[in-house]
């Protein structure tokens, strides 16, 4: 699986952005060199597992070595064997075609000629042939934006390919369905809004261009992806809304391009 919001917490150089299951690994004769968990979202638990170092990772012709993978003690959906945080690929423009079922890589457009700041930062460089690409916010892994629901002004979501439904938090759902927000909904205790179902059906969803209706937004507790960025997500995109979608993806310089066909159809059946 793709998923282009994990962002592991490793303590370790070279890490790969592969969550692997137990038996992938033990396939792939993967040995731990320590234990490491894997913290839950929502209301998940942790998970226990481990890293090791897989000598090559091949995805298509691109070939990766050393690297350091976590495995997980879980099964994953539709006979997966693992998921693949993008960041690996970040040096390249990523397009991830869901109608036509394909992942591109290319080449990103050089930068001009320019001086580094003494931090080694660069500016955001949105080349000719980009112009029509949206600037968006990269935090590890996450790639957040700005999103409007139902007309409404804009929230922070993550594009999350990993997420079978779009979601948002109860705070966010209240607000939508009011029209106004509520303190108690700022709690970070999943536990304490569990209760609090504030679904939102129907919602035309605008963002970097794109025009979409989704029938359901669930709730689900984003606090993990907010203490993480430092900013209040307040949902997440997820693959039923995505998958209709060709989603060109810039770690580099922040940008992002959707492009939408009504003609062809996603081959993901939720």
């Amino acid at each position: 699986l793709i998923d282009t919001s994990y962002n592991p917490r490793l303590p370790i150089d070279g890490f790969s952005g592969l969550l692997i299951s137990r038996a992938a690994a033990q396939h792939a004769g993967l040995k731990p060199i320590y234990q490491n968990d894997v913290l839950g979202t929502g209301g998940q638990s942790t998970r226990a597992g481990f890293v090791g170092i897989a000598d090559s990772i091949t995805i298509g012709d691109v070939e990766f070595h050393n690297c350091a993978v976590q495995v997980m003690g879980v099964n994953f959906p539709n006979g997966a064997d693992g998921l693949l945080g993008l960041e690996i690929l970040s040096s390249y423009l990523i397009t991830l075609d869901y109608p036509g079922k394909k992942l591109l890589l290319e080449t990103l457009p050089a930068r001009p000629q320019e001086v580094a700041a003494t931090d080694g930062l660069y500016n955001r460089y949105t080349a000719p042939a980009m112009k029509d690409y949206t600037s968006i916010l990269v935090s590890g892994n996450d790639l957040i934006f700005p999103l409007s629901l139902n007309g409404r002004p804009p929230m922070l979501f993550v594009l999350d390919t990993a997420m079978g439904a779009s979601v948002a938090t109860a705070g966010a759902g209240y607000e939508l369905t009011t029209g106004h927000k509520d303190a108690k909904f700022e709690n970070r205790d999943f536990n304490a809004i569990a209760n609090s179902t504030y679904t939102i059906h129907d919602a035309v969803l605008n963002f970097a261009g794109v025009s979409l209706k989704e029938a359901e937004i669930f709730p689900f507790d984003t606090s993990r992806f907010t203490d993480d960025s430092g900013m209040e997500i307040s949902g997440l995109l997820g693959l039923r809304t995505l998958g209709h979608t060709t989603i060109h993806i810039d770690y580099r310089d922040g940008l992002m391009k959707f492009d939408y066909d009504p003609a062809r159809k996603s081959p993901f059946l939720f």
